[in-house]
């Protein structure tokens, strides 16, 4: 019994070290994405502008275009996996919604928004191993069984949702498809 609680822990590090990576990675895309934008959005004051003493100010663009909080809410989470689910913790600049489950520690929804392009997508995929594909959703869609994972792709935006429930893989990609649906309802 002992072996058998020691393989379930090592497992549980293994994906929770996966994940860390690829929430490093998104981190890193989000950071870079941020910076390319930056870089060729800054304009020169116009000539009456300097004239007349006025300052251009020069801000960052957002990570995220859209408000993520109203992409999806706690009652359709809670109705999609079957459980109750506490208010969503946002996360990365509002990029990233936590919806955790009632009365556990280690179970929650998350979902990932992010402005980005095809390329962008494509270039992300190529840090997953067995990724699967998830037809019909969006432009494209892949499934990471071991992460827990739906990658989807949609106009101008990545989106990231992942199950991590105590459920059978093929119950979690069916609940991940059902809230990827419900974002790409609104996108």
């Amino acid at each position: 019994m002992d072996r058998l609680m020691k393989s379930r822990w090592e497992r549980k590090n293994m994906v929770c070290k996966k994940r860390m990576r690829l929430f490093g990675f998104v981190g890193v895309l989000l950071t870079a994405s941020v910076l390319l934008s930056a870089c060729g959005s800054a304009s020169e004051p116009s000539p009456s502008a300097a004239s007349s003493g006025q300052t251009s100010t020069i801000t960052a663009p957002t990570v995220v275009s859209l408000d993520i909080k109203t992409l999806l809410t706690v009652d359709e989470v809670a109705q999609v996996i079957g459980q109750a689910v506490g208010e969503a913790g946002e996360y990365d600049e509002g990029t990233t919604l936590r919806f955790p489950v009632e009365g556990s520690l280690d179970q929650y929804v998350d979902f990932l928004l992010l402005d980005a392009d095809q390329a962008a997508f494509d270039d992300m995929l190529t840090n997953f191993s067995d990724l699967t594909e998830a037809p019909n959703l969006g432009k494209a869609a892949w499934w990471q069984a071991e992460l827990k994972t739906l990658l989807v792709f949609q106009g101008s935006y990545m989106i990231s949702i992942i199950p991590n429930l105590d459920e059978k893989e093929d119950t979690l990609l069916i609940m991940a498809r059902e809230l990827a649906s419900k974002v790409l309802e609104r996108l």
